[in-house]
């Protein structure tokens, strides 16, 4: 396939213990080809390959390319109002997904890429642990620092698991300094007072309502966008400054 579009390549290997994944991110990538939206990173192709001696199994490619991401954005020198815009860009894209039955269940700052910082412009990219099943139980998907309290042995979780680590990103995107371990019931006072600790802001306000430890206290994505960002939604008309030139 060729668009003349700069694209992203992700490389699948099918085995006989991964090929359920591998199909269902197949699966979620074409049906996300026909749910386009701004804040999900499209599905170009799922058939591509470099060259006939290649040995991956499986090609798909993903655009645009983006050029940097949430870990860049985290040391860089971008204001709150250009971090809250972003950070509610990403909130767009989730709503956008659960409204369309898709949880992505791996929300980490790697997986949310930067194309722009003026004006503000974010994506949503890797669907290789994302479901369309209102409750799973829980086969290890996802990374370790985000993982809800539920994603364990034996527990089913939902949709409301991209809500728990969508708030651990968003304290990190204003501040919040902490270790790659999961989360546990001190670590999360100590995130709570700091969030206390902070000027009250959208964002934090955000992460408060989407840090429970039960799931159904949990504020959806669409109520937090209405209740806290709504003043931060909508493509902002300035210049076109990519994201590595960004200070």
């Amino acid at each position: 396939m060729y668009s003349g579009q700069p694209a992203a390549a992700k490389e699948l290997w099918r085995t006989p213990r991964n090929f359920y994944s591998v199909d269902r991110e197949v699966s979620i990538a074409k049906r996300l080809k026909n749910l386009t939206h701004a804040r999900i990173a499209s599905l170009l192709d799922q058939t591509w390959k470099p060259g006939q001696s290649d040995a991956i199994d499986l090609y798909i490619l993903y655009s645009p390319l983006s050029t940097s991401n949430f870990l860049a954005l985290y040391k860089s020198k971008a204001s709150l109002d250009t971090r809250t815009r972003l950070f509610t860009q990403v909130l767009e894209g989730i709503a956008f997904l659960h409204e369309n039955g898709i949880t992505h269940r791996d929300i980490k700052p790697a997986n949310l890429t930067v194309r722009s910082y003026d004006p503000p412009d974010a994506q949503i990219i890797d669907f290789g642990c994302a479901t369309t099943e209102t409750k799973t139980l829980y086969d290890r998907p996802g990374t370790i620092p985000y993982l809800a309290p539920e994603q364990r042995d034996g527990q089913y979780h939902d949709l409301s698991v991209d809500y728990w680590a969508c708030a651990l990103v968003g304290a990190e995107l204003i501040g919040l300094k902490r270790n790659n371990e999961r989360i546990g019931d001190e670590g999360l006072k100590t995130i709570h007072s700091w969030l206390d600790q902070q000027n009250s802001n959208a964002v934090v306000k955000s992460c408060r309502a989407m840090l429970k430890v039960e799931p159904e206290g949990r504020m959806t994505a669409e109520k937090v966008l209405e209740e806290y960002l709504d003043p931060y939604r909508g493509d902002m008309k300035k210049g076109s400054k990519r994201a590595l030139d960004a200070p």
